[in-house]
């Protein structure tokens, strides 16, 4: 039997938070994305099958496995009333919505704990569903450089330097999971009513000073050759 064998995820999010679902459907959970008409936007996000031009997304082929995909148009109210159903027979539900969409739709928490009390909620933002900041702009390099991690490798020769492949929001999405996962009924806490935000900015510099300490560590214990040996990279743990 799975962790999480039993559980079921409703995961509304687009491609900045399908990593929550795609490791909750790992962990054995019953992961229902919802999908606007024609399909996720993340069906269009590369890389592709095949390189550019390609039709088959291998971000959605990734972070979208695992997982029963449902449609529903939230624009109407018969779409919004089916996603509440599915609430309703729900464990937890993951969303990536700007700031206030899930409000001005009906399906934010209070409006969803109502109908489920026992749902978890989890958010994933940029800067928090609330506050001053909520409504930035939140691309990959925005939110890097206000979390902090991109500051060391300022350049004031030119612009902003990109640190990484995009991967923000998949930090917020991972700890969206372990939010949603602490919370269940297999923990050895019992369940409570309770929503989460996942606030990426606060996240990253957490993330990125415990990835330096590891790569730290892997390089102070990898083994040195005592025989020449062909060139090989140490081994890091990914950022």
């Amino acid at each position: 039997m799975a962790f999480l064998d039993g559980y079921r995820v409703l995961d509304l999010t687009d491609e900045r938070g399908l990593l929550a679902g795609r490791l909750l459907a790992d962990l054995g959970a019953d992961v229902v994305a919802v999908e606007p008409p024609g399909g996720s936007a993340a069906r269009s996000c590369p890389p592709f099958l095949g390189g550019p031009g390609g039709r088959q997304s291998l971000l959605w082929d990734t972070y979208a496995a695992n997982k029963r995909g449902v449609e529903a148009d939230l624009a109407t109210g018969r779409g919004r009333a089916f996603v509440r159903r599915l609430a309703d027979a729900a464990d937890f539900l993951i969303e990536s919505a700007r700031p206030g969409v899930m409000q001005q739709l009906g399906l934010d928490w209070p409006d969803l704990k109502a109908v489920n009390p026992r749902l978890v909620y989890v958010s994933v933002t940029a800067f928090g569903r609330t506050g001053p900041k909520a409504g930035y702009a939140d691309s990959d390099l925005v939110v890097w450089a206000a979390g902090g991690p991109l500051d060391p490798h300022r350049d004031p020769r030119r612009g902003p330097v990109r640190i990484s492949l995009p991967q923000a929001f998949l930090h917020a999405a991972a700890d969206a999971a372990a939010d949603a996962r602490q919370n269940s009924r297999a923990t050895s806490r019992p369940a409570r009513p309770r929503a989460f935000d996942r606030i990426i900015a606060t996240i990253l510099p957490g993330d990125s000073v415990a990835a330096a300490a590891w790569q730290r560590r892997s390089l102070i214990c990898e083994p040195v050759p005592s025989i020449p040996q062909p060139r090989r990279l140490l081994h890091q743990r990914p950022a």
